[in-house]
């Protein structure tokens, strides 16, 4: 396991404990490390649960106010990154291996951090970063969306979810209730998992070469 995991899983543990000292303490080393080498993300293990340690990071910055406008964004853009690459590694993982519950719960905040930020994923990152035409910007959004929301719905279906982190599904649950009847299973969700792939992998390829590989100024 890489450094910057570790450190992500005790950043988790803390904030769970919902020790104030511990949890300020783990969270400086995770943005610490970060800020010293962004592309050591590209070659983890474990992406669900790197996502979850930076989504915890957004959390604790809702309640104090940590991250410049340029920090926020760049965590959102990390989690994007670990969530993508999450589905792309573990997409045709069957629902009795364990690895599925990570299938699950990429797809739970994969859903959050879409519906959270659509504007900065759409403009700031797929059309002004990656420049993917607006338009283009606008449906892969929105058929990641469908992806991931079809994911959740179909698993229920079929009596295979998985809930890792109660806080998350209890609020993709409320978020997609309205949705839930026009998301994609079946065959549907088949073809748009096979459309998706392709555009995925480029978004995936794209955002890495974008990620820091030495230390820079500080945005936190």
């Amino acid at each position: 396991m890489k450094q910057i995991e570790e450190i992500a899983i005790s950043f988790i543990t803390a904030y769970n404990s919902s020790a104030k000292e511990e949890i300020a303490k783990k969270k400086q080393s995770l943005l610490n490390e970060i800020n010293k080498n962004e592309f050591q993300l590209s070659k983890i293990t474990h992406y669900y649960t790197m996502a979850r340690a930076l989504y915890y990071l957004l959390q604790e910055d809702n309640n104090n106010l940590f991250l410049t406008d340029e920090g926020y964004g760049s965590i959102v853009r990390l989690i994007y990154y670990c969530l993508l690459q999450n589905y792309f590694i573990n997409n045709e993982v069957k629902p009795s291996d364990v690895k599925y519950k990570d299938i699950i719960g990429g797809s739970e905040l994969a859903c959050i951090i879409i519906c959270e930020n659509p504007e900065f994923l759409t403009y700031r990152i797929l059309t002004a970063a990656l420049h993917y035409m607006p338009n283009y910007s606008q449906k892969h959004i929105s058929n990641q969306l469908r992806l991931f929301g079809g994911i959740i719905k179909e698993s229920k279906e079929n009596n295979y979810y998985h809930t890792l982190d109660k806080n998350i599904s209890d609020v993709i649950n409320q978020m997609l209730q309205n949705e839930h009847l026009v998301l994609p299973v079946g065959e549907e969700l088949k073809k748009l998992k096979s459309t998706s792939m392709p555009i995925i992998q480029d978004i995936i390829r794209n955002l890495e070469m974008g990620l820091k590989m030495e230390e820079y100024d500080s945005i936190w």
